[in-house]
């Protein structure tokens, strides 16, 4: 028996619920029965355009010629179609080769609706199956096009009255249509979702972060889309879609791909958050690309990605270990930790975060970071000059494109015409991707107010210093760093030593009294300040304390810095432990 075929297509998904598939396919199996085929194998091309040749190149046809052209298929193997513009609805000229291609490489094609059998010795003995195919073809190729700019004329004439009757009936997740189809409602539900992913993303959280806390609490925040929970790809998928403060773009499906018609259209849907709020996200997601990574279950260093070292430039690491005594929590160079060339020495991070947290109660960012006002004033001016000369040249652009329109146009006019409107059309791309940084600029500065985020800083600590909520105070340290990033470029991280000799009046406030006593042979619990006066006078007694001397330095981001040095008394615990650590070491002769 010989093998063969069926091609089954349908250009639409919508129409799988008529019934060409099944037609195509009763149609196949009778005719391979009545003929003694042998009918191994369907190919299905379901929403994939003979117009556009989608088919040919994606398409389970594409996969078959491809197989014939390497010779994966026998010469006299039977392709069944309906009708030969079921194989392809292209230009004549281009349909006819893929068709004669076929025949060529010995495939027999065979048309349902009228039983022709081509083969290429048929076609090479009777040039009227030639002419027929090319009739056929050509006429599907005539029917798509008239229904392809009938569908574009109903397009624009629905876009007139978009924003009277929606164009599609769908709509984002978070929306839905009226039991009428002419109304675009918010589902609240959905919606109250979006907003907090959108707050958790300004606040400084990452799409992997969002995605955990909210699958973390199926009931609070259920998911929205057909998945049974949320992942990242969806996150990122709602916070760059521009519907969510009503904007829509329309689409035309060209080779199964979406692609942009027309201008977006403004106020389409109903706005769930507003387009400043979308930018300031945005903006957000771009400052932290280059600061990726993950920052634990309870982001427990405030400083990732700005804390450096001041010796060498290294980031300041932090170090977790374990309980106290001999534990805790510190920041440390990385270099410093690898023995790379540093020798900077530790910081306990509570101390740090602690003197970090005073300085930010004590002092007025916005009298450090004067001049937002200014910055913004100054955006305002460019953007306002970019938008007037983007609309001139859009006024050019259209002048430009209205003139292909005339008939019997000169090769080189045609070729000048072609060459300006590209040059104006690549111009405005780079104008409207100017404004679009300006735009984000500008809602950087007015969205986030230097005394704002410092109040806004500070309420959060307080939160966290009340709460015993795990996820409430994650979410409270992600904000601080967000605010902290937004606001400050760097933090250098310094630390000196300095030898200096202990007056005898001075190391009883430093140096535990058993230790003078074992160090100078003295009786102890009851050693008196003379004694111990007179010991320390002594070149045996005498002590050098080498004191720290820490520090760190704040960059904020318009180039003005301000230095902390911690106060002297939360500086005095570390002085005794190494005086301390001098007299245990200390030899009774020296």
């Amino acid at each position: 028996m010989t093998n063969a075929y069926s091609y089954l297509r349908i250009s639409t998904d919508k129409q799988t619920a008529g019934d060409g598939i099944r037609r195509q396919l009763d149609a196949s199996k009778a005719y391979a029965e009545q003929h003694g085929l042998n009918l191994i194998n369907e190919l299905k091309d379901i929403g994939l355009s003979g117009y556009t040749g989608a088919n040919s190149k994606e398409g389970d046809l594409g996969h078959f010629i491809k197989a014939v052209d390497e010779g994966q298929i026998p010469v006299g193997t039977v392709l069944l179609v309906e009708n030969l513009d079921r194989l392809s609805r292209q230009a004549p000229i281009t349909a006819i080769n893929q068709f004669t291609n076929l025949l060529t490489k010995g495939i027999k094609i065979i048309t349902l609706t009228d039983g022709i059998v081509y083969t290429k010795d048929s076609i090479n003995s009777n040039i009227g199956q030639l002419f027929t195919s090319v009739m056929v073809m050509g006429r599907g190729h005539e029917e798509s096009a008239t229904k392809s700019v009938r569908g574009k004329a109903s397009w624009i004439q629905r876009r007139k009255t978009i924003l009277e009757k929606p164009m599609t009936s769908v709509v984002p997740k978070w929306l839905y249509l009226s039991d009428d189809g002419k109304e675009i409602l918010i589902d609240e539900d959905k919606a109250d979702i979006v907003r907090e992913i959108f707050d958790r993303c300004i606040a400084g959280q990452g799409a992997y972060t969002i995605t955990r806390d909210l699958n973390s609490n199926p009931q609070k925040y259920p998911p929205i889309a057909a998945a049974p929970h949320w992942n990242n790809s969806y996150i990122l998928k709602i916070l760059r879609n521009e519907a969510v403060y009503g904007l829509f773009q329309p689409c035309e499906k060209i080779d199964g791909k979406r692609i942009p018609v027309g201008d977006p259209v403004e106020n389409y849907y109903p706005a769930v958050v507003t387009k400043e709020t979308f930018l300031l996200a945005k903006s957000r997601r771009t400052g932290r690309l280059n600061n990726t990574g993950r920052k634990g279950e309870s982001f427990s260093n405030l400083f990732t990605n700005l804390a450096y070292c001041s010796e060498c430039g290294g980031s300041m690491a932090f170090k977790n270990k374990g309980v106290s005594p001999k534990g805790g929590k510190y920041l440390r160079c990385t270099n410093s930790l690898q023995k790379n060339g540093c020798s900077a020495p530790s910081w306990q991070y509570l101390d740090f975060e602690n003197a970090f947290i005073a300085f930010c109660k004590e002092v007025k960012f916005s009298e450090i970071i004067n001049n937002n006002k200014s910055i913004s004033e100054e955006l305002e001016k460019q953007k306002a000059s970019l938008l007037d000369s983007k609309q001139k040249d859009q006024e050019i652009y259209n002048t430009l494109i209205s003139r292909f329109g005339i008939k019997d146009l000169p090769a080189q006019v045609l070729d000048d015409l072609v060459k300006q409107s590209k040059e104006l059309s690549e111009k405005m791309a780079a104008q409207d991707a100017e404004l679009e940084s300006i735009e984000k600029k500008i809602q950087e500065i007015n969205q986030a107010g230097v005394d704002q985020d410092q109040k806004n800083f500070i309420n959060a600590y307080d939160e966290i210093k009340k709460s015993e909520d795990d996820e409430k105070i994650r979410n409270l340290r992600y904000a601080m760093h967000s605010i902290m990033k937004r606001n400050i470029d760097y933090i250098t991280v310094h630390c000196t030593f300095t030898d200096e000799l202990l007056h005898p009046t001075d190391v009883h406030e430093i140096v535990p009294e058993k230790l003078i006593a074992d160090a100078g042979k003295l009786k102890y619990p009851k050693v008196t300040d003379e004694e111990l006066f007179d010991y320390f006078k002594t070149p045996n007694g005498h002590r050098i304390l080498t004191a720290e001397n820490r520090f760190f330095k704040i960059y904020f981001k318009n180039g003005n810095f301000r230095t902390v040095k911690p106060s002297a008394g939360s500086m005095f615990t570390n002085w005794k432990k190494m005086a301390k650590f001098m007299v245990n070491n200390a030899s009774l002769d020296d």
